[in-house]
């Protein structure tokens, strides 16, 4: 078992930091609500911990105007944003950090794949980002999650699959209700040997048994 804890510790330490940020709200009370944009991005911070920079998955690097802290200094780090937009600024409401991930590599003797629910999965920049129901109960026990590499299938037309596999310890959590959480995978190992056409495969389990997941490459 110690490969099974040293890649949850390595992919999976975002759990056992303290991740809460303090956010400065906006007293503008008349602000419209459609001026409002959410989604995954990541956060860069000062040495003060202020944050100091957002990027989204499209590449854009916008200013923060407001004054929101982060839990380490100097660092980058994945979250969901709930903010309003002007030109190269923001305003931030909400940032809350994400699990991140790697592919990693693992065999089949320590693969854990407890049921949960795959409500979305999309590409985002150098990300591929999930968002996932995990069946829990009154003690809220932390869940593991990550992404495992099963290589990549040939397809007709000269494109390829990119077959991965969902981890999921539920940590004998129990399943009284569902919570909903996002987390990304970093694709930087893998995205030079991806090309528009190409795809990529998921399995994973929920409650009906084993499922698939497939996003295009574009």
């Amino acid at each position: 078992m110690p490969i099974l804890f040293s890649i949850m510790k390595a992919c999976f330490s975002a759990f056992l930091l303290l991740c809460t940020l303090l956010s400065a709200c906006s007293d503008d009370e008349g602000r419209p609500l459609q001026n409002y944009e959410q989604g995954l991005v990541e956060a860069m911070s000062r040495g003060d911990k202020t944050v100091s920079q957002i990027v989204l998955d499209n590449g854009d690097t916008l200013s923060v105007t407001n004054r929101v802290m982060a839990a380490q200094p100097d660092s980058a780090f994945r979250a969901y944003a709930l903010y309003v937009r002007t030109d190269k600024t923001l305003e931030l409401t909400r940032l809350s950090p994400v699990l991140t991930c790697s592919i990693q590599q693992i065999p089949d003797t320590v693969l854990r794949t407890d049921a949960l629910l795959l409500r979305a999965m999309w590409l985002g920049g150098r990300y591929l980002n999930f968002f996932v129901a995990l069946p829990t109960g009154p003690a809220k026990r932390s869940h593991y999650l990550g992404v495992v590499d099963k290589g990549f299938s040939e397809n007709g037309a000269h494109t390829q699959t990119l077959n991965l596999q969902l981890f999921h310890f539920q940590n004998g959590d129990g399943k009284a209700y569902y919570r909903d959480t996002y987390f990304s995978c970093h694709l930087d190992s893998h995205l030079p040997h991806l090309s528009k056409g190409d795809s990529i495969r998921l399995s994973y389990v929920d409650e009906k048994g084993r499922r698939t997941s497939i996003t295009q490459v574009y």
